[in-house]
């Protein structure tokens, strides 16, 4: 019997300190634990190129679709050649051969140009060209619809600049 009594004591106490630990609990603060806001990828796409349809011949001197004609490009940068970044997206040895003159102009080969965003600005327009104006106008949708002012030459260097016989630089 006597047995049994101290079990049932220690029993009570180890209550007594539980339940004693958890009302001390009570008055400490809780801090609370930030939950995850959810995010709608799908919807930040749509909403990107839904903007970019609507923005679609809203800047002056643009055409329609985001293209600008070679005899333009080639005015604007003779008065102010510092008027656009101009990011060539033609091959290295076809850039050297000959390209367009600019203050701000770079060789990035259509394949590095998802690699090297930093290179590119954001508070500037970027004229793309290429070869004959196809994958310029398939970068310029992705860079616009990154958020990036972007337009391509029409018919890019081969229809466009140089059948205008517009001057190149190497």
């Amino acid at each position: 019997m006597m047995k049994k009594l101290q079990v049932l004591v220690v029993v009570l106490l180890m209550l007594v300190l539980v339940g004693g630990c958890s009302q001390s609990g009570q008055n400490e603060p809780v801090t609370p634990v930030a939950q995850a806001v959810p995010v709608d990828k799908d919807a930040i796409v749509y909403d990107a190129v839904e903007g970019f349809f609507k923005a679609l011949g809203t800047k002056e001197g643009v055409l329609g679709n985001n293209l600008i004609e070679a005899d333009q490009l080639y005015a604007e940068l003779s008065q102010d050649p510092g008027a656009y970044f101009v990011v060539d997206i033609r091959g290295a040895d076809d850039f050297k051969a000959g390209h367009i003159e600019a203050d701000s102009i770079i060789n990035l080969p259509f394949r590095e140009v998802g690699d090297n965003l930093h290179l590119l600005p954001k508070d500037r327009t970027i004229v793309v060209t290429c070869y004959t104006g196809q994958t310029a106008g398939q970068t310029i949708a992705a860079l616009r619809i990154a958020g990036y002012d972007a337009i391509s030459l029409r018919n890019g260097m081969v229809n466009g600049w140089l059948k205008n016989e517009l001057p190149v630089t190497n």
